[in-house]
């Protein structure tokens, strides 16, 4: 989680001129889009695709 802040971060700086708007949502969905990664990894692994196993 602490390296997906970092890159989120990293992303904001280097287009938050280009495209505020896009970073905007970016931002803005971070949370929830990474929410995923506080669960255990089989459930992450069934989560990210969809072919059943």
């Amino acid at each position: 989680m602490e390296t997906a802040r970092q890159l989120l971060k990293q992303t904001l700086e280097a287009y938050e001129e280009k495209a505020p708007k896009a970073m905007a949502i970016l931002e803005a969905g971070f949370e929830d889009a990474t929410a995923v990664l506080a669960l255990p990894e089989k459930y992450r692994r069934r989560l990210r695709t969809t072919q059943r196993r």
